[in-house]
């Protein structure tokens, strides 16, 4: 039987999941605020944000904690008490900031996914099955190779850091260079850092490893999202946007449960990202092939 203190927290889970989708939506909003040559900035500008959060997050236990100990509450539940005033802010200006999005038009028309929005899905899926199927696996990596606690959260974190920090940048290129172009170089940049992963050289190489793991999934994650809303007709768009975060949470759920455990019995860390870099060289071939 599940105790009884687990189901608030599995509850909360979930909810906190339906939030993350929430936020993570939050880049097309930001594609609907501006002019369309300007989308792949946007977006990247909404993706970069999240670092801010991401850092001040953890900096701010500390300080919450007090607070919270202040009411005669646990500490751990300082963050909590600050989430309960911060979200209910974020929710009345994302509202206000809505009420600006230029909304498509309804449709009866039904989502056909066809080659040209199967690529960009594609490349959100594979960077999400990828980073998270390797992310799940990293801790106990390292801490098998002799990394403590403390060195292992500083390294998730410069690994966080690297998967929103730059997307300000990756938008700039996105509409420079084309969302598609961009999506390849992502691709191949994930093949690099998995394949990384097939062999241990040292701390240096699990550095680099997390390091180019996150930069790989900012470029498909700001890239792939940029392609989607370059080829999906206006009246579409918001419910195809639904679509890959759809793809993006079964893939994580995939390589969470189905690919990282089983590879990782067969042969650890090595397989799984050997494994990954293959998919990934299939996933580059397919956004290669044919006409832009």
């Amino acid at each position: 039987s599940v105790p009884g203190g687990a189901l608030p927290l599995l509850a909360g889970s979930v909810l906190l999941g339906a939030g993350t989708t929430g936020l993570m939506l939050g880049r097309y909003v930001a594609a609907d605020l501006v002019p369309v040559t300007r989308r792949p900035q946007a977006m990247g500008l909404a993706v970069g944000a999240v670092t801010v959060g991401a850092v001040c997050g953890p900096v701010l236990l500390g300080p919450a904690g007090e607070v919270a100990r202040w009411l005669g509450l646990p500490a751990p539940l300082g963050l909590y008490l600050l989430a309960v005033v911060v979200f209910p802010v974020a929710a009345v200006i994302s509202l206000r900031i809505g009420e600006g999005a230029a909304i498509p038009a309804a449709t009866g028309e039904r989502i056909r996914a066809g080659p040209v929005r199967m690529k960009p899905l594609l490349v959100l899926g594979a960077a999400n099955l990828t980073m998270v199927s390797v992310m799940g696996a990293a801790p106990n990596h390292l801490h098998h190779h002799g990394w403590g606690l403390t060195a292992i959260g500083v390294l998730i974190g410069v690994h966080i850091a690297a998967m929103y920090g730059p997307a300000p940048l990756t938008g700039a290129l996105c509409r420079r260079f084309g969302a598609r172009r961009i999506a390849l170089a992502g691709t191949v940049v994930m093949v690099a850092a998995v394949l990384l992963g097939t062999r241990h050289g040292g701390p240096a190489w699990d550095i680099t490893l997390l390091v180019l793991l996150g930069l790989a999934w900012n470029l498909g994650l700001v890239s792939g999202s940029a392609w989607l809303v370059e080829v999906t007709p206006a009246a579409l768009r918001h419910r195809t946007e639904g679509l890959g975060e759809l793809v993006m949470g079964t893939a994580a759920a995939a390589g969470a449960l189905g690919a990282a455990g089983p590879l990782l019995a067969v042969g650890g860390l090595p397989v799984l990202c050997g494994v990954l870099a293959a998919g990934n060289v299939l996933a580059a071939i397919a956004i290669a092939w044919g006409r832009r």
